[in-house]
This record gives C-alpha cells, structure tokens and sequence, in this order.
C-alpha cells in the first residue's frame, strides 16, 4: 500500500465541516495536536467493519509512527452530526492519547459528552480493551445516543491503527 504525505494545511482544505455545526476546534488544529504538530502528514486507507478510513500519522527521523490520528464522524438523524478526532501513541502499543471535539451539531443536548470528565475516560485504551469498551465507559445522561457514537470512534479508531504496516 502506498502511502501519502502531505501537510496539515493542505488536508485541513480537504475535510469540510458540516455546516451550520458548532465548530470548537478546526480540523487543523485538532489533526495538529493530535500528531505532535509534525511538519508532515502521512495518510494510509484501511477498513473497518468494511467501511475504509483515513489513517493519519507523523514519523520519527527513522521513520517509524510516532502518533496516529483517525477522523470520525456520527450522524444522528434526522441531521444532527459530530466530528472527532482520535489521537493514540503509536508505541510502545497503540493507545488513545486524546479525543478532539472538532464539531457538533445539536450541541445543547450533547454538551455534556464534550467534557473532559467524559472523554478522559477514553484516555489510555488500548486495542485489547476494544470488546470491553462499551461496558467500562459511563455514560452521559443527556447525551445518550453521543456516548455510545464516540465509543464506536473510539472502537473504529483503536482498530485502524493496529491494522497499520509502514
């Protein structure tokens, strides 16, 4: 499989934001911190749950991964949409390092699942701990339905990038 590189900027042009979403962060600046603010960006596809996705990553001076970072998205019909982006450590295994909010629509019923009382709960999962997310997360009591999306981003993102090969 043939990677590509490129910088933030340049992919940041390429992923849109719904519109009328609440925007907390850009989706620079999210894919930045989540990678370490590398000056270069590597993408490779993969699938998952036979869907592909964007695997986003940065490299040390030998090459090797240092960070991932996958973009996720849930919608909630009839048009309600979130974005996330996921950052895991590449070694010494993949580990969720953060879960960026890039945007939200519907945000007053889902305010909650933005915080970091919620979202820290993610911090530190491991692939080994993707079957029993669904049991070992609280859930948000107003954001039911946003809980259980970003523990599918979570999920979804832990599996792509143990699929990667350089």
């Amino acid at each position: 499989m043939k990677s590509i590189h490129f910088t933030i900027a340049g992919l940041a042009s390429f992923l849109a934001v719904t519109s009328h979403a609440a925007e907390f962060e850009s989706m620079k600046s999210a894919l930045e911190n989540a990678l370490g603010k590398p000056t270069k960006v590597f993408k490779k596809k993969y699938a998952v749950g036979g869907t592909e996705y964007d695997l986003y990553y940065s490299k040390d001076d030998k090459g090797n991964p240092t960070k991932f970072a996958s973009v996720q998205t849930a919608v909630f019909k009839p048009d309600c949409t979130h974005t996330w982006v996921i950052g895991m450590s590449a070694k010494p295994e993949v580990t969720v390092d953060e879960i960026r909010v890039v945007e939200m629509k519907c945000v007053k019923a889902t305010e909650p699942a933005r915080k970091e009382s919620f979202l820290s709960q993610f911090k530190g999962k491991k692939v080994a701990d993707i079957k029993s997310l669904d049991k070992s997360i609280d859930p948000v009591a107003t954001a039911t339905y946003t809980g259980i999306y970003t523990t599918d981003a979570v999920k979804r993102s832990l599996e792509l990038a143990s699929q990667f090969k350089p």
